[in-house]
């Protein structure tokens, strides 16, 4: 089973998943781990 995890935003749960479905559903999970791990040109 995968772990689950909250992104809060505004103080309130915006998205709920595992890593895996967070980053497909493209959200505000996906654009912060985008912007810390994406490599330098």
């Amino acid at each position: 089973m995968d772990s689950q995890s909250m992104f809060i935003h505004d103080g309130t749960i915006a998205e709920q998943g595992s890593h895996h479905e967070l980053l497909e559903a493209k959200g505000y999970y996906y654009e912060l781990y985008s912007s810390q791990f994406q490599r330098a040109i």
